[in-house]
């Protein structure tokens, strides 16, 4: 008896806007989603400041998004 995997993948975007009245004094992001979600299995994510720009791949153990 032989089983078949569906290894087809889901993609889902979703587009977040933040205003820190302090935003220089930030320096990471703390992103929860795949606790919340847990058959996310990665989130990749692109972030824009002021100054900076930059991307992450966050795991269900590596959730902090650094932004300095």
């Amino acid at each position: 008896h032989d089983d078949e995997h569906d290894d087809s993948h889901s993609e889902v975007s979703a587009d977040y806007h933040y205003q820190c009245a302090q935003g220089e004094k930030l320096d990471s992001i703390s992103v929860n989603l795949i606790a919340l979600f847990p058959s996310f299995e990665k989130l990749k994510v692109m972030w824009l400041t002021d100054s900076q720009q930059g991307a992450a791949e966050l795991t269900a153990t590596s959730s902090l998004v650094r932004i300095r």
